[in-house]
Parts: structure tokens; C-alpha cells; sequence
């Protein structure tokens, strides 16, 4: 398989792979629907108050080393040209990072009215909600961790007190003649 063959494979895989992605984003009923443009500035003015859209950026960078890594895997004799070409690439690609921002721009206006977005975005640039959507993510991370170390600890609890529980039913149980 030539270079420029697997390079057409791959980013038809990769497009695929995105489109897909996108249509379980936004169900097909929903891509039709059409918001007044005070309604998405709204959206637009919440989210950006929020940084729901913070920690996306890394998307491109990411997609990129995959698709480097699958045609160095399939064309190792050409890994420095890969390289060189798929940058060149992602570069060109990284003006289509505000295609996400509209698509989670669009997923809040189906969402919550442009009045609740404007009372979003008037919490969020209050200083609590500025802390707040400051703090989110190292929230987020932190009560993740939480979460797991308290199921870790209650699956050692529960296991000592069943099989303490199992312990009386043995030792209750009749036993079994061979």
C-alpha cells in the first residue's frame, strides 16, 4: 500500500469515527432545530462563564499522535515524513476546533432557555461562581477520588463482615457425612 493510500484510509476512518461520534452527541431529531441568535450567544456567554469548554483543546493534539502512530505502523520506513506531514496537517485542522465549541454551544441551548443561561452565566461571572468554575475540574478529580477510595473501603468492609457471616453460617451447619 502506497503512502498517500494509507494517508486517504486514515483520515476516512478518522472522519467516520467523528461523524459518528458527533450524531450520538446530538441526536438526529435535535441537529435540525434552530435557535434564535440572541438564544446561542446566550449559550455561547454560559459556557464560556462555566469553562465547559476548557480541557478540549488537547483533542487535536491527541488525534494527531494517533494518527501519526497507525502510519508509522503501517509505513515505518516513512516515520519522519509522518511526522513532518501530520503536524502540517493538525496545524491546517486547527481552525475546526470552533465547530466543537458551536456543537456544546447547541447542546446547552436545547437545553436550558436563554433567560436560564443568562442567570447561569450571571452566577458564573459572580466571584463565587468564577471560583467555582475555577475549581470544577480539580472538584471533579478530587470527588472521583473520593468515590473510589470509599467503594474500595466499603468492598473490604463488606467483605470482613460477610465472610464473618459465613464464618457462623459453617459453623452452624450441620456436618456433611461422606
Amino acid at each position: 500500500m502506497t503512502l498517500s493510500k494509507t494517508v486517504g484510509t486514515a483520515a476516512l476512518a478518522l472522519a467516520v469515527m467523528l461523524v459518528v461520534g458527533a450524531l450520538r452527541l446530538t441526536p438526529a431529531a435535535a441537529q435540525d432545530e434552530t435557535f434564535a441568535p440572541e438564544h446561542l450567544k446566550a449559550a455561547e456567554a454560559a459556557v464560556e462563564a462555566t469553562r465547559s469548554n476548557y480541557g478540549f483543546d488537547e483533542i487535536l493534539p491527541i488525534v494527531a499522535d494517533q494518527t501519526k502512530q497507525q502510519l508509522v505502523r503501517q509505513n515505518p520506513e516513512f516515520a519522519r515524513e509522518i511526522d513532518a506531514m501530520v503536524n502540517d496537517v493538525a496545524l491546517s485542522m486547527a481552525g475546526k476546533r470552533v465547530e466543537l465549541d458551536k456543537m456544546i454551544e447547541e447542546i446547552w441551548a436545547r437545553r436550558f432557555t436563554k433567560e436560564e443561561l443568562e442567570e447561569i452565566t450571571k452566577f458564573y461571572t459572580s466571584p463565587v461562581g468564577a471560583k467555582l468554575a475555577e475549581k470544577s475540574a480539580e472538584l471533579s478529580t478530587l470527588s472521583i477520588g473520593a468515590a473510589r477510595e470509599y467503594r474500595n473501603q466499603l468492598g473490604i468492609d463488606m467483605l470482613e463482615k460477610a465472610q464473618k457471616e459465613m464464618e457462623k453460617i459453617a459453623a452452624s451447619a450441620p456436618e456433611k457425612s461422606e
